[in-house]
């Protein structure tokens, strides 16, 4: 499919087209009259902005994780060298009986997955799968920007499952939850400075 795009700013770019270009999925027959809109339309080259956030922030949790990867093997090192003789043989043991029962392979670890929370009068869950990862794309549509708020994740049960904050720099911001959910019904809500709460999202995780 190839976008045309009108030399006035009477149409716009939609958000999945704006996202696609940031990801430097389109080709040039694609790209090129995009780029020529985002020449005379501020709105959605702060859109394209906003998209490069988020896909850095993706990156930045991405790298993270596989450093925690990287490092695990090399914390266990450590344990045993300064592990009593005993200790140290036996988990030499251990680990030798694993390596000869197990065939070895670097597991690559997970790439977040990116759910997008909207604001949206309709109550409608957005959904992830289970055993990812989250980047969760919040929409700050109609509230101030420039400072904290606390983001809190909350299961069926309003028991709270993981706690932050952000502060964003538009209408969204991108939120790494560092870590995958069970299945089942969660909430995503955002607080306020005095801790009200300001917005709730739906998540399902299947």
């Amino acid at each position: 499919m190839v976008i045309v795009m009108p030399n006035s700013l009477g149409s716009h770019p939609s958000d999945d087209e704006l996202e696609q270009y940031s990801l430097g999925r389109l080709g040039d027959e694609q790209a090129t009259p995009l780029e020529q809109h985002l020449l005379l339309c501020e709105n959605c080259r702060r859109r394209v902005e906003e998209f490069d956030e988020f896909v850095a922030a993706m990156r930045t949790a991405l790298q993270e994780t596989e450093r925690e990867q990287r490092a695990r093997p090399i914390l266990l090192l450590k344990w045993l060298a300064g592990a009593p003789k005993p200790a140290w043989a036996g988990a030499v043991a251990a680990v030798l009986a694993a390596v000869m029962l197990v065939p070895w392979r670097e597991q690559p670890p997970a790439e977040p997955f990116a759910v997008r929370l909207e604001a949206l009068r309709a109550a409608i869950s957005a959904g992830a799968p289970a055993g990812r990862p989250l980047m969760l794309e919040v929409d700050f549509t109609g509230l101030e920007t420039g400072h904290d708020y606390r983001i809190e994740v909350v299961d069926a049960f309003g028991a709270r499952v993981w706690n932050g904050s952000v502060r964003p720099g538009a209408e969204r911001a991108a939120v790494a939850l560092g870590r995958s959910l069970k299945r089942g019904q969660y909430w995503v809500r955002i607080f306020g400075s005095s801790e009200d709460l300001l917005r709730e999202f739906g998540l399902a995780v299947h």
